[in-house]
């Protein structure tokens, strides 16, 4: 399901280690990044918007990240940022769902997590952060959905993905 394309795979992450967990994957179609310096600290967790779409060529370019990635990282943040790949999935691929579920369970050993991110990624962010646990989440301009036949028939900004997707499922965690 995940595969690790460089650094330390954090499926792996050691909540004890005192060294840092940078790396990065690709998981059903969304590529990840992540800088992991100390669990002690906040982590922050940001989905990319609809114009950062990651180009399936640069994934493997260590100097390549996802939006916000370095921006957070320069503030000595943890840092885990999601961006899909090649087209706006708008992160509702089942495999990366799946991953999400379990991956959930990494995170508990953080003592605060925020989500962070807007648009399509501010969309993403309000979708997983029961999941996700998130203990707070800063959005800006967040897309609440595109099932465009009942609930917003005014959006047209991305129709490909509201004519190409099930939005009338709902993204969520089952307990």
């Amino acid at each position: 399901m995940f595969e690790l394309l460089y650094g330390v795979n954090i499926l792996e992450l050691d909540h004890s280690s005192s060294k840092p967990c940078k790396g990065c994957g690709v998981v059903g179609g969304v590529y990840l990044k992540y800088s992991i310096l100390n669990t002690e600290a906040p982590l922050v967790i940001s989905f990319s918007n609809a114009g950062e779409v990651t180009n399936p060529n640069h994934i493997h370019e260590t100097s390549y990240s996802p939006w916000g990635y370095e921006y957070l990282c320069k503030k000595n943040l943890n840092v885990i940022s999601f961006s899909c790949m090649g087209e706006t999935t708008w992160y509702r691929n089942d495999l990366f769902i799946d991953f999400l579920e379990s991956f959930a369970l990494q995170l508990k050993k953080f003592r605060r997590k925020i989500g962070y991110d807007g648009s399509m990624g501010g969309y993403a962010v309000s979708a997983f952060a029961n999941l996700l646990e998130l203990d707070s989440v800063l959005l800006m301009n967040p897309i609440s959905s595109l099932n465009t036949s009942s609930l917003v028939p005014w959006e047209t900004r991305f129709a490909s993905a509201a004519n190409g997707l099930n939005w009338e499922q709902l993204v969520t965690h089952q307990s």
